[in-house]
């Protein structure tokens, strides 16, 4: 089951077929984690001093998120009642995103400016 997804600031995704540790986490996002919380229950990981290291802005993250992200990221389901994430493969808007991972999300035009 596809439990996350990886976004690179590239436009390139990977997938990740189970739970992510926190260390897997720092090493995806290449640092201390920070939430994020989109649209919809999303659940994503950013570096928490994305900004302050000068990491390129995350188109697709970003649109997934509803607001400017830096860094690459991981999105997840969202978190259950004791607080784990859960697979995004269950999740309405992450069936969308990996019906298109395929799919060079690159070209997609996003309105940032107002976020």
């Amino acid at each position: 089951m596809i439990h996350a997804v990886i976004i690179r600031t590239d436009g390139t995704m990977s997938v990740i077929d189970h739970c992510p540790t926190l260390s897997e986490l720092q090493g995806a996002v290449g640092g201390l984690i920070a939430p994020i919380y989109g649209p919809e229950g999303i659940t994503g990981y950013v570096n928490d001093e994305g900004l302050l290291i000068g990491l390129p802005l995350n188109l697709i993250a970003s649109a997934l998120g509803g607001q400017p992200l830096v860094g690459d990221a991981i999105i997840t389901g969202p978190l259950d009642s004791k607080g784990e994430t859960t697979p995004l493969a269950e999740h309405r808007l992450g069936t969308v995103l990996l019906r298109n991972l395929r799919r060079d999300l690159r070209e997609v035009p996003l309105d940032l400016a107002s976020a």
